[in-house]
C-alpha cells in the first residue's frame, strides 16, 4: 500500500547507538545519534567555501571531528560538544576517533570516505595557504 501524506509527514526518530570508549574508563561510552536531513545538510554545507566555489580544505581536514560534534549526545539527546572542541577531539587517538566517526557516519546514512574527502579537498580551487 502506498503511504499517504499524513504518514509521510509524521516525524521519525533518528537512529541512536551506544559506542564504547574504554580509553576514558572501563565502562564509558558515548551515544551516537543520526542526524535529521536538515542537520545533515547543514553539516555538509559547512565544508564549503564561503563563496560556494568548492570545499574548504581547512574544514575538510576536520570533517570527522565536525560530524562527531553534531552526533555525540548525552543520554537525554543533548549535544555534548561545541565547535570549540575540534582541537581536543583532534587529539584523540586515531583509532578512537575513527570508531566514533564511523558509527556517526553509519547512523547518518554514510558519508564520503576519507579518500573521497581528501580528493575533493585536493581538487578544490583553494590554494595551499588559503
Amino acid at each position: 500500500m502506498s503511504a499517504n501524506r499524513e504518514t509521510l509527514l509524521t516525524p521519525l526518530k533518528v537512529k541512536v547507538e551506544r559506542v564504547p570508549v574504554p580509553e576514558f574508563g572501563q565502562d564509558e561510552y558515548v551515544m551516537c545519534h543520526g542526524l535529521t536531513a536538515r542537520e545533515k545538510n547543514t553539516h555538509d554545507s559547512c565544508l564549503m567555501k564561503r563563496d560556494w566555489s568548492g570545499i574548504d580544505r581547512g574544514k575538510a581536514i576536520t570533517q570527522k571531528e565536525r560530524l562527531i560534534i553534531r552526533c555525540v549526545r548525552d543520554d537525554e539527546g543533548q549535544k555534548i560538544f561545541t565547535d570549540q572542541d575540534i582541537d581536543a577531539i583532534s587529539n584523540w587517538p586515531a583509532d578512537l576517533l575513527n570508531r566514533v566517526f564511523d558509527k556517526c557516519s553509519d547512523l547518518c546514512g554514510g558519508d564520503a570516505t576519507e579518500d573521497e574527502t581528501q580528493s575533493a579537498a585536493k581538487n578544490s580551487q583553494e590554494t595551499q595557504d588559503g
